[in-house]
């Protein structure tokens, strides 16, 4: 509801509590970010978001978990919907103690202005590029993909589907600046929404 509440904001933080129900670890503070805007929906920003997924996930563990021994759960999820615009939607989070949040939203913030000034690095793109095609070849076995394929290039226009059989060719074309590009226009500085979800026992009290 929070997520929903704030979504057609340009630059937003927002707070709210979370019951016991809602999180994995006891006093743990879920701190979110959300970039979504307009995308055109071709194969080819499909994998540029996919990929620039994948590699935030690698980020992050680096990051966050192994550098500097923090974090419980840090998550990328990303996706593309069609009506009723094609959108984009790209979220960040992790849940740690709150005397850390700071700490490491800084971290994950500077991690994003890092890929988009320098790009990942030839050895995180080729591990994302392993585990994106590995991730295809297992797909190609479920019924539910063709389903999701077919209603894809029967509902978008202008989409040829040929591009089902160069789906690997166009994903081991992808280079360090093709993601250097891509954070810029889906990471941007100036749209996104920050939210912090924390324990019920640490909500701040506005009522005075």
């Amino acid at each position: 509801l929070v997520q929903l509440a704030c979504r057609d904001a340009l630059l937003g933080k927002a707070e709210a509590p979370i019951g016991d129900e809602q999180r994995d670890e006891p006093d743990a503070e879920l701190e979110a970010l959300f970039y979504d805007g307009p995308i055109e929906p071709t194969e080819e920003n499909r994998l540029r978001l996919s990929a620039l997924e994948g590699l935030l996930s690698i980020g992050l563990r680096q990051e966050l978990r192994e550098a500097r021994s923090g974090t419980y759960a840090p998550f990328v999820s990303s996706e593309i919907s069609l009506e009723p615009r094609p959108e984009y939607r790209l979220s960040i989070g992790f849940s740690e103690d709150p005397e850390r949040v700071e700490e490491l939203a800084a971290a994950v913030f500077e991690l994003i202005e890092k890929l988009k000034a320098q790009g990942p690095s030839h050895e995180d793109l080729d591990k994302v590029k392993e585990q994106a095609k590995r991730n295809r070849q297992e797909a190609l076995q479920q019924n539910y993909f063709w389903l999701d394929q077919l209603e894809y290039y029967l509902t978008t226009p202008g989409q040829d589907v040929t591009n089902l059989s160069k789906y690997d060719d166009k994903l081991l074309a992808l280079t360090v600046e093709d993601i250097q590009a891509a954070a810029r226009e889906f990471l941007p500085s100036d749209r996104y929404v920050e939210i912090e979800l924390f324990p019920e026992s640490k909500a701040p009290n506005h009522g005075g």
